[in-house]
C-alpha cells in the first residue's frame, strides 16, 4: 500500500496541496476552513504593503528613467527604452534596500490580523486569497506611482536628443 500511496503524496506536494506541517491532502482536508472574514483580512494584510511597493517601484523607475534619459541618454544617444530599463534597475535596487521600511510602515497601520493557524496558512484558498490581495495591492500602487506622469515634461528628453543631433 505504501508504494501505491507514494505517487498521490508526491502529486499533492507538486500541486501545493499540503498544510504548513507537511500533511498530505487528506490531512489538509481535516483543517478547519477559514471564514470569509479571515480570508479578506489575510488578503488585505498582504495587499497594503504591496500598495507601498507599487507606488515606490513605479515612482522611482519613472523618475530615474527620465533623469537617465535626459542626461546620459542624451550624451550617449541611448534609446528611451534603454534609459527606462536602467531606471528599472535603479527602482529594483531601491525597492530591495527599502523593503523593510515599507513593511514596517504597513505594520504600523494596525490592520486586523486574520487569526489563521499554521495549518490554515497552507490551504490553497488562503494562498489564493493572499496572492490575489498582493496582486491587487501592487497593481493599485503602480497606478498611484504613475501619477507623477501627469506633471512631467514627457518630451524633454526627445527635444534634448534632437538638439544634440542637430549640433
Amino acid at each position: 500500500r505504501r508504494a501505491a500511496s507514494a505517487p498521490a503524496v508526491g502529486s499533492a506536494r507538486l500541486w501545493g496541496f499540503r498544510s504548513a506541517r507537511g500533511c498530505s491532502t487528506a490531512a489538509a482536508e481535516a483543517v478547519t476552513p477559514p471564514t470569509r472574514l479571515q480570508l479578506r483580512r489575510h488578503a488585505m494584510t498582504l495587499a497594503v504593503p504591496m500598495v507601498g511597493f507599487g507606488v515606490m517601484d513605479n515612482l522611482v523607475m519613472i523618475q530615474a528613467g527620465e533623469a537617465i534619459d535626459s542626461s546620459i541618454g542624451v550624451t550617449l544617444g541611448l534609446a528611451t527604452m534603454t534609459s527606462a530599463a536602467i531606471g528599472q534597475i535603479v527602482s529594483d535596487v531601491s525597492g530591495t534596500l527599502s523593503g523593510g521600511a515599507v513593511e514596517a510602515m504597513a505594520s504600523r497601520l494596525g490592520l486586523p490580523h486574520a487569526g489563521l493557524t499554521r495549518a490554515q496558512l497552507g490551504l490553497r484558498q488562503v494562498k489564493v486569497a493572499g496572492t490575489l490581495g498582493a496582486a491587487v495591492g501592487v497593481g493599485c500602487g503602480c497606478v498611484l506611482g504613475m501619477s507623477c506622469l501627469l506633471v512631467m515634461d514627457l518630451e524633454k528628453a526627445e527635444r534634448l536628443k534632437k538638439k544634440a543631433r542637430l549640433r
